[in-house]
Parts: C-alpha cells; structure tokens; sequence
C-alpha cells in the first residue's frame, strides 16, 4: 500500500506514470474498508462484506 501512495505522489508530481490500474485502486480500497471495519467492530471483516 505504501507504494501505491508513494507512485501516486510521484504521478502528481509529473515524475513517472502511475503504475497501477484503477482495478488495483478500487482493491486497495476495499482492504483499507475492511480494515478500518476490522478494528472498529474488533473482529476479522472480510471484503466481502463491503458489497
């Protein structure tokens, strides 16, 4: 996840192309959903359950 965030940067920055697809995106998403849901609920979420 940090190299997605560090490319992102990099691709604002005009210096690189972003290297991930927006499908790649989308996922990171959903693991930080049920990850914040995860510690909310203090039990194991699956993604899954997002939809």
């Amino acid at each position: 996840m940090v190299h997605n965030l560090k490319a992102f940067a990099e691709a604002i920055a005009g210096t690189t192309g972003h290297p991930f697809t927006s499908e790649h995106m989308v996922q990171n998403v959903e693991v930080l959903e049920a990850i914040a849901r995860s510690a909310g609920d203090r039990r194991t979420s699956e993604i899954a359950e997002l939809g």
